[in-house]
């Protein structure tokens, strides 16, 4: 606030943000009555950029100001709660995200537990137990085995029951995880 006190205020309001500003000083000046508007980009002495809420209330002409009309702007700062509603809605789209993935995950689980049931009636079979089609065999049961128990690793992230844990995040060194 003691900033912006007493500065001109076509200096701090950014540039991209002035044109919006002087329409509504215009607006208020020509009707005579208040205006607001949101959003309002300001900058500080020490070039802090704030948003901000501005209402434009017109004052009465008197013989003090020789007639011209004054304008009286009040400034409220909006920064810290336009913040906080960016990062609440970074949240809803990241909590709808794991929402979509577990659907999708839980999607792909059941077609892939088939294939897996499927290649050990396959595997069973006599005359498949031949070289190399027994080794094909293998590895596609390892590699269904695998693919299952990665959805089944995303499936546990994304359950309800773990809704309340925190998660936790710990920065480590990459070697110790190689280790």
């Amino acid at each position: 606030r003691l900033e912006l006190i007493g500065a001109p205020v076509l200096n701090i309001v950014w540039d991209h943000d002035r044109a919006r500003f002087r329409k509504l000083l215009t607006q208020v000046l020509t009707s005579g009555r208040e205006r607001s508007t949101s959003g309002l980009h300001v900058t500080t002495q020490s070039g802090t950029v704030l948003t901000m809420d501005v209402n434009m209330m017109p004052v009465e002409r008197t013989e003090r100001t020789d007639g011209a009309m004054a304008v009286l702007l009040q400034f409220g700062d909006t920064t810290e709660k336009r913040h906080m509603e960016q990062q609440r809605l970074r949240s809803e789209r990241l909590a709808s995200l794991g929402r979509f993935a577990s659907l999708v995950t839980h999607d792909i689980r059941n077609p892939l537990a088939g294939v897996k049931k499927t290649l050990e009636r396959f595997g069973d079979r006599p005359e498949l137990q031949t070289s190399p089609i027994a080794q094909w065999f293998r590895d596609l049961h390892l590699t269904t085995d695998l693919l299952l128990g990665m959805i089944d690793d995303r499936l546990d992230v994304y359950q309800e029951s773990y809704s309340d844990l925190p998660i936790a995040v710990s920065h480590f060194p990459v070697r110790t995880l190689f280790q």
